[in-house]
């Protein structure tokens, strides 16, 4: 058979602690994006058409959550991957409305140039989450 040894200073890494400590961390944000938490420069939405989206994303970040934080199994991950693209064209519709309502409250503003690096690195962690 083939054996390796892992070198003296690595340590395991607890996959089931990492996801948890993940999904508070954006449990936080996601908080503190809809209700705003200025010491922290979370400011609450600017319009209400930035809320009701803000909270589409929420809702389709907690159906996430709730597989995520079950039992895990093939058929958990299969629907996770099936749902995730719900969350995406959440968070996309919420980027074109911060994005809209950001360029008509300040044109000077290069929305444009955001809106595009933030699709590539988008792109770049999708092709990261696929590989």
């Amino acid at each position: 058979g083939f054996c390796t040894q892992m070198p003296p200073d690595s340590k395991p890494i607890n996959s089931t602690q990492v996801l948890e400590q993940t999904m508070q961390t954006i449990d936080h944000r996601m908080r503190n994006f809809k209700y705003g938490k200025t010491e922290a420069h979370f400011y609450p939405p600017m319009s209400q058409t930035i809320a009701n989206k803000l909270f589409e994303v929420s809702d389709r970040w907690d159906e996430l959550e709730h597989i995520a934080g079950g039992p895990r199994s093939l058929e958990s991950m299969v629907t996770m991957m099936s749902q995730s693209d719900s969350l995406t064209s959440a968070v996309a519709e919420l980027e074109g409305v911060v994005v809209d309502e950001a360029w008509t409250a300040a044109p000077e503003l290069q929305g444009s140039r955001i809106v595009v690096a933030n699709k590539q690195l988008a792109l770049l962690q999708a092709m990261c989450r696929d590989a």
